[in-house]
């Protein structure tokens, strides 16, 4: 942990008092889940705490803890995914229920079958990769909007522009989205 005086300590107190719901309820908007939510915002302190003499001011301090945020949350659900993911129940049957597996009790939850189960999380793989190829500005947008939750004017008000910029920027960004996905769909149908 790097060395700071006690002032800052101090300062760093204040500011884990002051955003801590905000980082907590971004990652909870995201991962839907209280204790992945909690994990994360543990993480998001810790390294906004450890690299806070890395912070170049090139953006403002709650945009730059958001950023940590989303990508502390983005990376929470890859971890969770790749998690499910191990342990899918490959050998179950209908003669042979697997009711030792974490992703039942989901599949109960939500209603869904193993085959839609898959089907949606190789979906949302697929988003994810998308995203990690896109422009951070157009795919931060989009987590903004539609992973956040966040209105337009939400989104203006959180990056710093006009709203008009938002929707110019949002419209582009969704257009990039669409094309990347739609090349990805074309190359999973050959």
């Amino acid at each position: 942990m790097p060395d700071f005086p006690a002032d800052l300590e101090h300062h760093f107190a204040q500011f884990v008092q002051q955003q801590r719901h905000f980082i907590y309820y971004t990652a909870l908007k995201m991962l839907q889940n209280q204790d992945d939510a909690e994990d994360v915002t543990q993480e998001v302190l810790l390294k906004i705490y450890t690299h806070l003499t890395y912070f170049r001011q090139q953006s403002s301090f709650s945009t730059w803890v958001y950023r940590i945020t989303i990508n502390s949350s983005i990376d929470a659900q890859n971890r969770i995914a790749r998690q499910q993911q191990a342990t899918l129940p490959y050998s179950c049957t209908e003669h042979k229920p697997c009711h030792e597996t974490p992703i039942q009790a989901e599949q109960i939850q939500l209603g869904t079958e193993p085959e839609n189960y898959l089907l949606q999380l190789e979906q949302r793989m697929l988003v994810r990769t998308i995203l990690a190829e896109m422009e951070y500005e157009k795919a931060q947008l989009l987590l903004l909007h539609y992973v956040a939750h966040m209105s337009y004017k939400e989104v203006a008000k959180r990056l710093g522009i006009k709203l008009s910029t938002v929707k110019m920027r949002m419209l582009r960004a969704r257009a990039d989205f669409q094309q990347r996905f739609y090349r990805y769909e074309a190359h999973a149908v050959l």
